[in-house]
């Protein structure tokens, strides 16, 4: 699936053109993973409580979040419920499918603010990437 991505954003790019890719990066995430904890909000009639779960499934490499949302209002509650996935993707698995893809110049990033080319050191991984030409 990252592979068919990368090959449409290719196409899609003129020469010379960059695609950014920002994402989780969960190895880093998992070497400092604590389980998340409930917390509540309280107000004049009115409670919220958020219970995070986390499923880690590692044969398929697939992260899964799931929110539990409980609303009380004036004595009546609601329950609301979400769930998300992601890829567990490394940065050379990345690295990779993004040259695979054809794109060169591959620069790495460890957030949004950083100006230079550098090793990715925290819970984010940026890439960079150009289609030659």
């Amino acid at each position: 699936m990252l592979a068919n991505a990368l090959q449409r954003v290719y196409t899609a790019l003129k020469p010379g053109g960059i695609v950014v890719l920002g994402g989780a990066n969960f190895v880093w995430i998992l070497q400092h993973y604590r389980s998340p904890t409930p917390s509540t909000v309280r107000r004049p009639g009115l409670e919220i409580t958020r219970s995070p779960a986390h499923e880690i499934d590692p044969h398929d490499a697939i992260w899964i979040h799931r929110d539990c949302f409980t609303v009380s209002q004036d004595g009546v509650a609601t329950t609301v419920r979400d769930e998300h996935r992601f890829a567990i993707l490394t940065l050379p698995e990345v690295t990779s499918a993004l040259e695979a893809a054809g794109f060169g110049d591959i620069q790495t990033f460890s957030n949004f603010e950083s100006r230079a080319s550098e090793r990715v050191a925290g819970p984010h991984m940026i890439f960079a990437a150009r289609r030659p030409g």
